[in-house]
């Protein structure tokens, strides 16, 4: 815990430092940490498309944390632009090149392009999962909750009650991520900048559902977040201004 720069960083910053630590302790002979300063566009009402402050590039926090040259450990942690495959692809070969000069340049680009290529495919299932869930769900004549958060907050491990007491009282439960899609073509007047790129998917998803009577939709965020409130607020506006429900639950780390 020494390591880690303040007690309020986030979840997901405090668990970086203890993956680190956990590789440190298997004696591994590098760390690649890449940083992503902009995420991918994905709504058509953003005006930006920024990684969270904090994460974006926390691999340089983590290089100032530890003492990897001391520790005999080669560390790498270059900006890769991630929001454009085809350029990341290259720019990655070359990284991935210079820090292992064993693996080819082109074979580190097929295998980046690959990767982006599952992550798209995976993207799309989840689309579709959540389109059936509501088909179904609509045909039982059942109430749908929306779970909207950051990635890490879906994860059981920080979470894991929300989503069983939910099912136990007999909603079916779906993610902001598998219906942010059907909301990006609705367009709202906005309070605040939508600068993010997570947070664009939650707005979009928040938009959809406030026109959706048989959904209530549950914004998860923490105390540890400073990106949140603005988002929150946004999503609190859409839904109330439509008479529908709408939660926040501030999960304490």
């Amino acid at each position: 815990m020494e390591t880690i720069p303040s007690e309020a960083a986030c979840f997901p910053a405090k668990l970086t430092h203890g993956h680190i630590q956990d590789l440190i302790e298997r004696k591994v002979d590098a760390i690649f940490l890449p940083q992503e300063l902009y995420g991918r566009i994905v709504s058509k009402q953003a005006v930006e498309h920024y990684r969270c402050a904090m994460l974006s590039t926390y691999g340089a926090m983590i290089n100032n944390s530890f003492d990897f040259d001391k520790l005999g450990i080669k560390y790498f942690t270059p900006a890769l632009p991630v929001y454009a495959d085809e350029v990341c692809s290259q720019r990655f070969g070359d990284k991935v090149h210079t820090f292992w000069p064993d693996i080819k340049e082109k074979d580190a680009q097929s295998a980046y392009l690959e990767g982006c290529k599952a992550y798209n495919e995976w993207r799309d299932e989840v689309k579709k999962k959540g389109e059936e869930t509501i088909a179904e769900s609509r045909r039982r004549h059942q109430p749908i909750a929306v779970l909207a958060a950051y990635p890490y907050q879906y994860d059981g491990m920080h979470c894991g009650a929300i989503t069983p007491m939910l099912l136990q009282e007999g909603y079916n439960v779906i993610t902001a991520d598998s219906i942010a899609h059907l909301g990006t073509d609705i367009i709202k007047p906005y309070q605040i900048l939508n600068m993010h790129s997570t947070d664009s998917r939650i707005m979009d998803a928040a938009k959809y559902a406030a026109n959706q009577e048989d959904f209530i939709f549950i914004y998860l965020s923490s105390f540890g977040c400073g990106v949140t409130p603005a988002c929150n607020e946004q999503c609190q506006a859409f839904l109330r201004n439509m008479g529908r429900m709408y939660a926040n639950i501030k999960i304490d780390q």
